[in-house]
C-alpha cells in the first residue's frame, strides 16, 4: 500500500494524505481503526472510481484529510481528478473547486454501460470547427494503462445512458 502525504505551507489544516489501497478494503479499514479516523460515511456512484474512501483525524489542534482511493490507475486517477484535486485547491486559498470540463463533439460512435456516470478515456483531436474533439479511446477497464497513456482527457457520459451517436456534444475533462 502506498501513501502519499501533501503538506502545503499555506494550508492552516493540516496534512492530506491519500492512500491506494487497491482490492484490500480489510486493509483500509484496519488503517482507519489504528488511526482513529473518523470516516465520512456515504457510497460514491462512479465509473471508474469505486471505492473510494474518506477520512478526518484530529489531533493536537490540527486535522489530517484522508483519502482512500482504488488501487487501479484509471480508478485513481479519476478519484484523485474529482476529490483529491479540488479539496487541496480548496485548503490553499484556490478558487477551482470542482474540475471544469470542456464542451466537445464525439468523434466517433461509442457506447456505455451500466447504471452510473462514466468517466472514459478520450484523445482530443484537431477539428476545422470551432469547438473541440474528442475520440473516444479503445479500453478495457480501469486497470487499462495503454488507454490512459493516450488518454489527454476524460469524457463524462451520464448513468443510465447508453448510446452516444458521433457529433454528440459531451463534457470532456483534460488531464
Amino acid at each position: 500500500m502506498e501513501s502519499f502525504c501533501v503538506c502545503p505551507s499555506d494550508c492552516k489544516h493540516g496534512k492530506i494524505v491519500f492512500r491506494g489501497y487497491g482490492a484490500s478494503l480489510k486493509l483500509l479499514y484496519s488503517m482507519v481503526r489504528a488511526n482513529r479516523l473518523v470516516s465520512a460515511r456515504g457510497e460514491v456512484k462512479l465509473k471508474p472510481g469505486k471505492p473510494v474512501w474518506f477520512g478526518v483525524r484530529n489531533s493536537n489542534d490540527r486535522s489530517t484529510i484522508v483519502f482512500g482511493l482504488p488501487g487501479n490507475p484509471v480508478s485513481s486517477l479519476v478519484g484523485f481528478q474529482l476529490f483529491v484535486r479540488a479539496t487541496i485547491d480548496q485548503l490553499t486559498g484556490g478558487t477551482a473547486g470542482e474540475p471544469q470540463p470542456e464542451f466537445c463533439v464525439l468523434a466517433n460512435d461509442h457506447q456505455t454501460r451500466g447504471n452510473r456516470p462514466t468517466y472514459w478515456p478520450g484523445r482530443l483531436v484537431p477539428s476545422d470547427q470551432t469547438s473541440r474533439n474528442v475520440d473516444a479511446l479503445e479500453w478495457n477497464g480501469s486497470s487499462d494503462m495503454r488507454a490512459l497513456g493516450q488518454a489527454d482527457g476524460l469524457i463524462y457520459f451520464a448513468a443510465d445512458s447508453h448510446d452516444h451517436p458521433a457529433g454528440e456534444i459531451v463534457k470532456c475533462f483534460p488531464l
